[in-house]
Parts: structure tokens; sequence; C-alpha cells
């Protein structure tokens, strides 16, 4: 944990409440590498930054094919959500019962400690799968 992870700081985190929540989550089963599950989360991050942070759509879009045609896509199931959710739920980056992330409102415009409803997680997470 970094003690300085204030403030601006908090952005180098940007995909990583989810990110590690997949890798802690599917470490038993298959071997998925620190970066996919990063990447994965950052995938997701953008999909909830949409709603969240009000970014464009078509941004999301570019950046999303952007990440996905560098780094690939990982194989997730529905069967894994309940796992990474409560991965999530005990992420350092919570405060107060709320989940918080790192979000986007257009690139290289991050926002940090918004509070995310679970559900829209849930359907972040599906939405990757579909992909």
């Amino acid at each position: 944990m970094d003690p300085y992870e204030n403030g601006l700081r908090k952005i180098l985190n940007f995909g990583h409440t989810i990110g590690h929540a997949i890798e802690s989550s599917l470490l038993s089963e298959s071997k998925v590498l620190h970066g996919e599950a990063i990447v994965a989360g950052m995938v997701m991050s953008v999909i909830l930054s949409v709603k969240y942070a009000n970014l464009n759509p078509a941004t999301g879009e570019i950046v999303i094919n952007k990440l996905l045609s560098f780094f690939g896509k990982i194989e997730l199931s529905n069967d894994h959500i309940i796992s990474v959710m409560n991965f999530i739920s005990n992420d350092k980056k919570n405060s107060d019962g709320n989940l918080n992330f790192i979000l986007m409102k257009n690139i290289g415009q991050p926002v940090w400690d918004m509070s995310i409803d679970r559900n829209d997680i849930i359907e972040a997470y599906e939405a990757y799968i579909k992909l």
C-alpha cells in the first residue's frame, strides 16, 4: 500500500480496483497476468466513466478499442462476479461503505473517489464479457 496515495497520485490506480479483484478471484483457477487483469479493469472503468463521469461514449469506445487492440481481452465468466465483488468490497480505496473508483471524464482528465453502485459494477463486468 502506498502511504502517499493522495489526490492526483490516486489516478495511478485507474483500472486497479476491478483488475486486482479479477486477478485475485481467478488466481487459483487460471493464469491471468497482472497486466491483463488491470487492462480488463481499465476497460470496465471506462464503461463506468461514461455513466458516472460523463465521458463521451464515442471517446469511451475509442479508448476501449485501443486498449483491446494492444492488450487483447481475457476470458471472464459470470461465475466469478460474486468473488470479484467480494474483493472490490474490501478494496483499500473504499471509505464509509462507498465503493470508490478512479474514472475519467475525458482523455487526460481523471476523477477520483467516485462512489460507484454495486449493480453498475456488475453491469460493466457483464458488458466486458460481451465485447
